[in-house]
């Protein structure tokens, strides 16, 4: 296992640029890291265990694993990522990271869990742009010189809580784009407490993405407030978003 409470943790080159990524359960609570930060490694798990409590995050946050330019299929049982603090300037993302350059990937799991309880989290993002918005499924990006589908992320059940005050937006499936394709068979969000700017059942695609859900359950419960709510997902004009329950 490993914890990170100081310090800063840079990357840089080629080399080095997906950031942090190890087997065996994280927790942070202090310190900087300066790229991206993810729950497991790049290859298949039974389960990753990422928890958040302080520091700062230059870029993305992954409770599932990061696969790049897999030639088998990449599986992962359980995914669990819990932000309780800290500060995060691009995405949080409940699920695993999927990216092809030269080779179709593929990648499958079983169920995404993401909570958020408390964390600052910077926003941009409006109604036809998703900013540095919460994806609970995960996070797919294929490759543009192609017009066939060469990344795709298979989902079983995505869960979403949210008990804090999030100014953006919260999806229920994933963030998908050039030529990928993600497709969640279940998407839940809760939101228990705090106020959440927008819900979306869906996903989020862009530039050839299609990113599809099957079923979709929004709850706010309690004196939660959420300033609206979309049972679909959000798109640029090239990609699609479906949702089929």
């Amino acid at each position: 296992d490993v914890t990170i409470n100081g310090g800063k943790i840079s990357t840089s080159g080629k080399n080095y640029s997906y950031g942090i990524n190890v087997d065996g359960d994280i927790t942070v609570t202090g310190g900087e890291i300066a790229k991206h930060l993810y729950g497991g490694g790049k290859v298949s798990a039974e389960s990753t265990e990422l928890t958040v409590e302080g520091g700062t995050v230059g870029q993305d946050v992954y409770g599932g694993l990061l696969i790049k330019n897999a030639t088998e299929t990449i599986s992962l049982g359980e995914s669990n990522l819990t932000v309780s603090g800290g500060t995060f300037n691009q995405y949080v993302v409940g699920g695993s990271r999927v990216t092809a350059a030269d080779t179709t990937t593929t990648h499958t799991a079983g169920k995404v869990n993401l909570t958020l309880t408390g964390g600052d989290f910077a926003f941009a993002g409006t109604n036809t742009d998703p900013g540095a918005s919460i994806f609970g499924a995960g996070y797919v990006q294929g490759f543009d010189n192609t017009a066939a589908v060469n990344a795709q992320y298979q989902v079983a059940e995505s869960y979403v809580t949210v008990a804090t005050d999030i100014t953006g937006a919260v999806y229920g499936g994933a963030f998908v784009s050039k030529f990928g394709l993600a497709q969640v068979d279940k998407a839940n969000i809760t939101v228990s407490s705090g106020s959440v700017d927008r819900v979306f059942g869906g996903g989020w695609a862009q530039t050839n993405g299609i990113s599809n859900v099957g079923d979709v359950n929004i709850l706010i419960e309690n004196s939660a407030k959420v300033g609206t709510i979309y049972v679909g997902g959000g798109n640029d004009i090239s990609g699609a978003t479906n949702v089929t329950g």
